[in-house]
């Protein structure tokens, strides 16, 4: 068969599973533009000569499982799971290529690469020319390279090429990083000659058994990053299929916040000084407790169902544009679950809360 979908510029596809496509750019979809998004997608066992799974768009909270990207006699192809792509809280896991078995020119937030690989051990069978932003990177074979920030890398076969900030490399077969690679604000060993403020852990995961990254209270790794709000991000691209690669800006950060979305600006060792953290995960023990809010519709109006810690202090405002808030509600929370009656009488309304 052919391709699963093409998607126009300011398309969007949402919820459905797209497989065993063929073609040589996007098997299962092929996208105009990064304006084109999927979201909630599974791309599962499609075959490209290039991006397996997608090519170009934008994907949101998609799984790319078994796609394979490879133009056959010449092994020249890439990018097994996505080509050229934007991806945010994505898991790429089983894709092989020829280069880039997980993604190759893509960027990457918060996502998730597990046991991607490249044929004929190829370079960067996770991800090759790629800039990742607080992703797991774990049982990928033959390397990875390209721009690493906030990234968890662990127990690969082959280690990190390119450039690395505030990233864990640790645990990986035939050495963490490659002659060559710049480190900054790394945790790894051994301790590399290019770079400042790197640390030799080792990092203190929660249980690395059973896959928690998390860091622990006495992690080396809290604290110890440096701020990279608003920095520039710098990615490989790979100029043509023979030719070099190079350097070149392609965003800034603007939103410092780790892989489940805590903020990035937390005291996580106590000391006084809130830094960044070492890592995927931002260590948040010192963070105020979390709260949820679950609206109810009763004969009288609407109702707030809010759950979290007991005799914590709690602030419930409103909006109706995001702008402008009212409080609703302030006290103890007396028990983990209670309710709070709004008053609502129709609109579109926004709540928040926050602990002082």
């Amino acid at each position: 068969m052919g391709r699963c979908v093409y998607l126009s510029s300011n398309g969007t596809v949402s919820g459905f599973t797209l497989s065993n496509g063929s073609g040589q750019f996007g098997a299962g979809v092929l996208c105009d533009s990064t304006n084109a998004v999927l979201t909630n997608c599974v791309l599962s066992a499609n075959w490209a000569s290039f991006g397996g799974g997608a090519c170009g768009g934008t994907l949101r909270d998609c799984v790319l499982v078994g796609n394979t990207a490879n133009d056959g006699w010449r092994c020249g192809g890439g990018g097994g799971g996505a080509f050229q792509s934007i991806l945010y809280d994505c898991i790429l896991t089983d894709n092989v290529a020829c280069r880039g078995g997980g993604a190759l020119e893509c960027t990457l937030c918060n996502c998730t690469l597990t046991d991607n690989s490249s044929f004929l051990q190829l370079a960067g069978g996770g991800a090759s020319g790629c800039s990742l932003f607080n992703c797991i990177l774990i049982g990928n074979l033959s390397g990875l390279d390209g721009a690493f920030y906030n990234c968890t890398v662990i127990a690969n076969d082959g280690g990190v090429s390119g450039t690395a900030f505030n990233s864990i490399l640790y645990y990986n077969s035939g050495g963490n990083y490659t002659d060559g690679t710049v480190l900054n604000y790394c945790c790894t060993s051994p301790l590399p000659t290019n770079g400042i403020g790197n640390i030799a852990g080792p990092p203190l995961f929660m249980d690395m058994a059973t896959g928690d990254f998390r860091l622990r209270q006495d992690s080396p790794c809290l604290d110890a990053g440096t701020d990279l709000f608003g920095s520039q991000m710098t990615a490989w691209r790979f100029l043509e299929e023979v030719g070099d690669w190079s350097w070149v800006v392609v965003d800034h950060i603007t939103d410092p916040t780790d892989i489940l979305g805590n903020t990035r600006f937390i005291d996580g060792n106590g000391d006084g000084v809130a830094a960044w953290d070492i890592g995927a995960y931002e260590f948040n023990s010192f963070k105020p407790p979390r709260f949820s809010l679950a609206p109810q519709r009763t004969t009288e109006g609407w109702t707030l169902n809010v759950t979290g810690p007991q005799s914590k202090w709690l602030h419930l405002e409103r909006s109706g544009n995001l702008r402008d808030w009212e409080e609703v509600w302030s006290g103890f929370m007396l028990e983990e679950n209670q309710q709070v009656n709004t008053d609502d009488t129709g609109g579109p309304t926004f709540y928040r809360m926050w602990v002082p």
